[in-house]
């Protein structure tokens, strides 16, 4: 991987950087985008990240070996919350997803959340150490959600493993996250493919990878699917602004089927996003030889 880029130290090719959304589960789909693009010899210059997609871009950006990240994935996985939404097809599953859900709405009518994420925080400073975002080998910004103002917090300084907690922490699962005078949770709420964040890193071409769920295409039978369905298509509305301003976005095509918290999927997810990645390989390299570097 390349360094930091400082005044006087530019590459003689376009400067790249990866953008990667959220989507829960369905974001591990970037590990297999990245494992593909080091294979394939693209080297990326910079990073930046919403929810799972931070997660994985902090993971990189702290020099994680990608292609033997099966017992780190395993360990975050370990950390995923119980909640109603979890996958539950036996009739033990459906009546342990009926508990969950009433421990689910005491814990967020009461509180701010049933999930504090020391548990996910603890596993992912076990992966980057103390390491601070402004020490990683990449440039690199994390995206979340201030709930106070309703401001997009563009992380870039800081401690890397509760940054990556803050972006991830999905509102109504997680309790929001303290970061100095901000009340952070998921930076999907604002910008669930983070291209802005990338072009502020400097670079020359921004490449995009989407791994959110599109908006379902079925009648809502009841008023919460109505109201669920109502949000999943304004932020797929905000997710198209944001793809509109990339130079390149890798989709990556997984069955609607696949929700947020599918991680038994997740060799099934990762191996969809290096079949993206793969198809993608000849359209990045034509782009990334029409972009001249920039050079002051």
């Amino acid at each position: 991987m390349t360094g930091r880029y400082y005044p006087g130290d530019l590459p003689d090719r376009p400067r790249i950087g990866l953008a990667l959304s959220g989507g829960g589960a369905r974001g591990l789909a970037h590990i297999g985008v990245m494992q593909t693009l080091q294979t394939a010899g693209i080297a990326i210059d910079a990073l930046s990240g919403t929810s799972m997609g931070a997660i994985v871009a902090g993971l990189f950006a702290a020099g994680v070996d990608f292609q033997d990240i099966d017992p780190v994935v395993n360990q975050l996985l370990g950390c995923t919350p119980e909640t109603f939404l979890t996958r539950g097809g036996t009739l033990a599953g459906r009546v342990q997803g009926l508990l969950r859900s009433v421990s689910y709405l005491k814990n967020n009518l009461v509180g701010l959340g049933s999930e504090s994420g020391a548990c996910l925080e603890e596993e992912l400073r076990r992966c980057v150490g103390q390491r601070h975002i402004e020490q990683t080998s990449l440039p690199l910004a994390l995206t979340a959600t201030d709930i106070r103002t309703g401001e997009l917090a563009v992380l870039t300084r800081g401690p890397l493993a509760r940054a990556m907690h803050a972006s991830a922490a999905l509102p109504g699962v997680f309790t929001p996250v303290s970061w100095g005078e901000r009340l952070l949770c998921d930076g999907g709420i604002i910008s669930n493919v983070p291209v802005r964040a990338a072009k502020g890193l400097g670079v020359d071409l921004v490449l995009a990878v989407d791994a959110c769920s599109p908006p379902p295409k079925t009648v809502p039978k009841n008023g919460l699917g109505v109201l669920l369905q109502a949000n999943h298509i304004c932020a797929h509305k905000l997710k198209e602004f944001e793809l509109g301003q990339a130079d390149l976005t890798v989709t990556v095509e997984l069955p609607a089927s696949i929700q947020l918290f599918d991680f038994d999927e997740s060799t099934r997810i990762i191996e969809a996003g290096r079949a993206a990645a793969v198809n993608s390989l000849d359209k990045i390299r034509e782009v990334v030889g029409q972009i001249t570097p920039f050079v002051t």
